[in-house]
């Protein structure tokens, strides 16, 4: 299994909004990365963190649902569709004006989208599937059963009202990256392999 590689983006992050705490979810809005789930949990939380907003990138089958929930529970002004981003600059803009990224998947591996937020210093959110469990722990993030709207929910509150926690949490996320995906820790080993099999 080759390590997972992602560019580095030195720990850049945003500064903490100081009215506004935005929630991201970057994936194809599709019944398995849990899109639904979280829009869901992000109104019940909404109900006592007024302050919080999402932003969504992405597309697919479910987007329209997820206009049609804003709407019915008047969340259209918190909820910001970003559509899918083509470039790394996009992507790094997409991590930068977030606070906390979201991914409540029913089923993974070991996302991509996730590692790139950790590289943004970003506290996670995240379903307990497949290898997440393996990188995403208790000093970075949260981690909750999967079609769990209400644990959802609840981790949302808590780093919604907590801001010292999501600095630490950041800045966890940011050193466990550098440990484990940055390009200092995977190319020595992309290198031993490749001369293993010379």
């Amino acid at each position: 299994v080759l390590p997972l590689l992602t560019p580095d983006h030195n720990g850049a992050s945003a500064p903490l909004h100081s009215q506004r705490v935005s929630f991201g979810f970057a994936a194809r809005l599709e019944y398995l990365k849990g899109p639904m789930q979280f829009v869901a949990a992000f109104r019940i939380a909404h109900q006592s963190q007024s302050h919080i907003e999402m932003k969504i990138a992405g597309d697919g089958s479910q987007r329209k649902e997820i206009v049609d929930f804003c709407r019915t529970f008047d969340l259209r002004d918190k909820c910001h569709l970003i559509g899918v981003y083509r470039t790394l600059q996009d992507r790094s803009k997409f991590m930068h004006g977030i606070d906390v990224f979201v991914l409540p998947s029913l089923t993974e591996g070991t996302p991509n989208a996730i590692i790139e937020a950790m590289s943004h210093a970003k506290p996670i959110i995240a379903t307990a599937v497949g290898g997440v469990p393996d990188f995403v722990s208790e000093d970075l993030g949260i981690l909750v059963p999967p079609n769990d709207v209400n644990a959802l929910a609840a981790a949302i509150s808590r780093l919604a009202a907590d801001d010292e926690l999501r600095v630490r949490m950041g800045v966890a996320a940011r050193k466990k990256y550098e440990q484990l995906f940055s390009p200092m820790a995977v190319l020595p080993m992309l290198v031993e392999i490749g001369r293993a099999h010379v």
